[in-house]
């Protein structure tokens, strides 16, 4: 995909890019609430907050499979969001920088959420199992497992969480937790 301008972190929302926007680096700090980390990068609040909760790994965690951060992002799935031309372990490294980490996994999050708008389920089945997890509108081999957890596990889990979510932080001007990522 064609590099993008960076977002600009005082924008509220944005629309889902026919290309996956680049991350310029370096970069200053990523700080602030969940929810308005989600809505500067276009992804729902609570369908972000489901699937931290169910990577549920620090910042410099690394998965048997080779997933980085507190996002749990394979190398593979992070090259469309970052410069070209960086080796597997050059992305790796700057997967381990918690900014980098959130900015991808939140554009990544926006993007699957924008295939499957109403479908969180689906969103969170492609989330956990990359591209194909989700074929004809059902989730595909809802059995595969990461050696944790299988598909299905993962997608119910999470359903609960963002069901949680919805329901803990509804009402007036209430729109997601307000967890700090810094």
């Amino acid at each position: 995909p064609q590099a993008l301008a960076p977002i600009v972190e005082s924008q509220t929302t944005l629309p889902a890019p026919a290309v996956a926007p680049r991350i310029a680096l370096p970069g200053g700090p990523l700080t602030g609430t969940l929810s308005d980390l989600a809505q500067q990068h276009g992804a729902d609040p609570h369908l972000v907050a489901a699937i931290l909760g169910n990577e549920g790994s620090g910042d410099q965690a690394v998965s048997p499979r080779g997933a980085v951060g507190r996002f749990q992002i394979l190398p593979g799935t992070a090259r469309p969001y970052l410069p070209e031309g960086l080796s597997d372990e050059q992305i790796t490294a700057q997967l381990r920088n918690p900014r980098i980490n959130a900015e991808v996994g939140l554009r990544l999050i926006r993007d699957i959420q924008a295939k499957y708008p109403d479908r969180p389920d689906l969103a969170m089945a492609e989330y956990f199992g990359g591209p194909g997890a989700v074929q004809n509108g059902a989730i595909a081999r809802p059995q595969v497992s990461d050696g944790n957890l299988t598909r299905q596990q993962y997608v119910d889990r999470g359903m609960a969480r963002l069901q949680s979510s919805q329901q803990r932080f509804a009402g007036p001007g209430a729109i997601a937790p307000p967890a700090e990522i810094t």
